[in-house]
């Protein structure tokens, strides 16, 4: 019997049905893996970002941290994409994007709140801004509180938003009275320099200093930076986890 000198190997029919297998777990699996790859990369960006904002700010409040939310879409849609962004928090509190844009872009930042409400009853110039003074009550996290700026402005009279201040009843401005403690505006020059709240006929509190421009930040939370730099490595991990995953419930019979 000759021997024979070639061994011919042929797999073209073998790789048509593995391709036609390859095409029906391609029409199954792909669509779910990239809407989990998104899903995966949008709830892990928001954790990197409120880690970053820890470690960028100074003791920054859990309105801030957990205002950073996502959206993505639902697996059925043609287009899959996700987004991380701060949310707009309608009502009474400032909407974080508000105050973390100046941090972000760098400049100044707008007038808060309270300095709004000073500004229109004419205590504080257009576009100025207030620092807290060394004797005013703040909280945990280093920021003078919502109850005392509603005192103040109470106080004052420069409530100037229906539903966000209510000025004193004739009644507490009787107990203020009777104990001395009032806020009033300070002047220098004729220019009003900031709020003190007297304690008694000689002394009185420095609660917030006045400045002529709110103050200008550098750009120190890289938000779209951190954003970029995570997607760009993080993809192709989330891909192959999300691949891993569909492929074993797609072999294993699971829908």
């Amino acid at each position: 019997m000759a021997l024979l000198n070639r061994f011919n190997v042929d797999v073209s029919d073998n790789l048509k049905d593995l391709t036609k297998r390859l095409n029906r777990i391609e029409k199954k699996v792909l669509p779910k893996t990239i809407h989990d790859t998104t899903r995966f990369l949008v709830f892990d960006l928001k954790e990197a970002q409120k880690k970053e904002m820890k470690r960028v700010f100074d003791r920054p409040t859990r309105w801030t941290v957990n205002s950073v939310k996502v959206q993505y879409t639902r697996r059925s849609e043609r287009d899959q994409f996700g987004r991380v962004f701060f949310a707009e928090n309608p009502g009474k509190g400032t909407p974080a994007y508000k105050y973390l844009s100046p941090h972000i872009f760098g400049g100044k930042g707008g007038q808060k709140r309270h300095e709004v409400a000073l500004t229109k009853r004419g205590v504080l110039p257009a576009g100025g801004a207030t620092a807290p003074g060394r004797d005013v009550r703040k909280d945990k996290h280093g920021n003078v509180t919502a109850a005392q700026y509603v005192k103040i402005l109470s106080q004052l009279g420069a409530s100037g938003e229906q539903g966000y201040l209510a000025n004193q009843t004739a009644r507490s401005k009787a107990r203020a009275g009777k104990r001395r403690n009032q806020f009033y505006v300070a002047r220098k020059g004729g220019k009003a320099v900031g709020i003190r709240e007297r304690t008694s006929k000689s002394r009185a509190k420095k609660i917030l200093n006045f400045t002529d421009a709110p103050k200008t930040h550098p750009k120190r939370y890289d938000f779209y930076g951190l954003s970029q730099r995570f997607v760009k490595q993080e993809s192709p991990r989330k891909f192959v986890r999300a691949l891993r995953s569909n492929v074993k419930k797609y072999m294993s019979g699971k829908k």
